[in-house]
């Protein structure tokens, strides 16, 4: 295709491709444009539907990771759900039983730390 000074190409029989295409250069340049307008419409559609899969592939996948904690804490394991239930139940007598066992540890650490440096 020959090149003008202008830009206008023509085809081997001298035809711009507007001419070409049977049509003015206004007509064939708002062709090119919708054109263009299609196969970024078709793009920004195929990009928003993978984005689309993407996110449903990694929802799917987190709501399996929690289905899968859910049943090893609750319902498919019967001596897990038993325990879970049962420190439910038990709460404060687990927290004060705790807080007994802190105060023992820092007692006997307050020893061993006294006999080490000779305090006692």
């Amino acid at each position: 295709m020959k090149q003008y000074k202008d830009g206008r190409g023509v085809n081997r029989d001298g035809q711009t491709q507007a001419e070409a295409h049977g049509m003015t250069e206004e007509e064939f340049k708002a062709h090119l444009h919708k054109q263009r307008w299609e196969l970024d419409r078709e793009w920004l559609d195929a990009a928003q539907e993978q984005e689309r899969l993407d996110w449903e592939n990694w929802r799917s996948g987190a709501e399996q990771e929690q289905e899968r904690l859910d049943a090893l804490i609750m319902h498919e394991d019967e001596e897990v759900g038993e325990l879970e239930k049962w420190s439910e139940k038990h709460f404060g007598e687990l927290a004060f039983w705790r807080t007994i066992a802190a105060g023992l540890n820092i007692a006997l650490s307050t020893i061993v730390i006294a006999k080490l440096f000779g305090w006692i």
